[in-house]
């Protein structure tokens, strides 16, 4: 009985530890994130001349950046398994900075600009920039006003998804790394998530770049 309180509050010394050391480079990364959406938002918007380069400046001007980050999975995971964290084995992605980011404008959801062909499929072409916002038929841009309205009332900090995981968000709050799963709007520790939307063998075949299966 000893030995198992040791081991469960280790592992939660091991997720309080990690969220603060994501929280410490949270600014750098932010910071970062923030200069390449500013200049995927520029190009989204005037791609194809639907806006001119001073209505983008404009738009880029009355907006707040949210920037949810991209992270990977390190091969190390070919390690992970029931007994262990799986955000022991996650770090910032080197390649592109952010997923997609939220715009918002006194405290309301406006709008969306979505990478994800750049992240999955190193796609040269512009990111996608969405405002439009439908309730029905599961429209993304609604989901994602329902997330944002939910860490809005949490304070969440930090936002981020992990590559192959399918519309899963994740945030930490009070030193508590979480997802936040878009398909059904239900908040899950990590390793709870893996066991409810994917497995072990998944989690390592990512690792190693074996793109069989995914997390969603």
């Amino acid at each position: 009985m000893k030995t198992t309180l040791v081991s469960i509050l280790c592992l939660v010394l091991v997720q309080s530890c990690i969220a603060q050391d994501f929280l410490e480079i949270q600014k750098k990364l932010n910071a970062t994130a923030k200069r390449r959406i500013r200049k995927e938002l520029i190009r989204s918007l005037t791609h194809n001349n639907w806006m001119t380069r001073p209505e983008a400046y404009a738009l880029k001007t009355t907006v707040k950046i949210i920037p949810v980050l991209s992270f990977t999975i390190t091969p190390k995971a070919i390690e992970y398994d029931s007994t262990k964290k799986i955000i022991q084995y996650i770090q910032p992605n080197e390649n592109f900075p952010f997923e997609f980011a939220i715009f918002s404008k006194k405290n309301k959801f406006q709008a969306t600009l979505n990478c994800f062909n750049i992240i999955y499929y190193s796609d040269c072409g512009p990111c996608n920039y969405n405002d439009f916002i439908e309730e029905k038929d599961r429209d993304y841009n609604y989901e994602i006003q329902v997330f944002f309205n939910t860490i809005q009332v949490k304070k969440c900090s930090l936002l981020f998804t992990v590559q192959f995981f399918r519309n899963a968000i994740w945030f930490i709050q009070s030193n508590n790394i979480m997802i936040y799963s878009i398909e059904n709007r239900s908040i899950y520790s990590p390793d709870e998530f893996i066991s409810k939307h994917c497995s072990i063998k998944t989690i390592r075949d990512l690792s190693q770049g074996k793109l069989n299966s995914f997390c969603n």
